[in-house]
């Protein structure tokens, strides 16, 4: 989608992915600006993803919510926690941002309730192709990597359970697939 034919949104925020250190092997920082439209779809405004010092993420992050009108920035805590709130303020200062005029910060933790980050791939994928979320601006090569590998793997899963190899019974199959050995042993 063209940024210059994008809807009224209901809701922006950008949440931050983040890492805790910014050396040669650490993870990436991942941003996503999104907005929700009047009829719930979301739409993926823009995409970052690098190696940076959480700091000069957080400044990037409330960069990308002042250009989009964002309320929110917002940052998963599983790592660091506390401390996010303190650097936020600080992305603040260094901009320039007072409390009034700085979007809202919030901290959240992903839980294995929110599923895995396979499944959370899966499910994202999914309002993808039915149109419920539209990329706009930018990349997230992990992710996209990732879903690509996934969606290999369902796949040749597909392949595999249509197909079964010459000489293996029905019932060899699914104990394969569903991890059971002979007599409902599991592997």
């Amino acid at each position: 989608q063209h940024p210059d034919k994008l809807p009224d949104f209901v809701r922006v925020a950008v949440w931050v992915d983040p890492a805790v250190t910014s050396t040669d092997g650490s993870d990436s920082q991942g941003l996503q600006c999104d907005g929700i439209s009047e009829r719930g779809v979301i739409y993926r405004l823009e995409s970052w993803e690098g190696r940076e010092s959480p700091l000069s993420a957080l400044q990037r992050a409330l960069k990308i919510a002042r250009r989009w009108g964002a309320d929110t920035v917002g940052v998963e805590t599983n790592q660091g926690g506390d401390t996010w709130g303190s650097v936020y303020r600080e992305a603040c200062r260094s901009l320039g941002l007072t409390e009034a005029r700085a979007p809202v910060f919030r901290q959240e933790k992903a839980t294995s309730s929110d599923g895995s980050k396979v499944e959370r791939s899966h499910r994202m994928a999914i309002d993808y192709e039915r149109g419920r979320i539209v990329h706009v601006l930018g990349h997230h090569d992990v992710l996209e990597k990732g879903e690509h590998h996934h969606q290999a793997v369902d796949r040749q899963r597909a392949h595999e359970e249509a197909n079964p190899p010459p000489g293996k019974s029905f019932q060899e199959q699914v104990d394969k697939l569903s991890g059971l050995g002979r007599g409902g042993d599991r592997l």
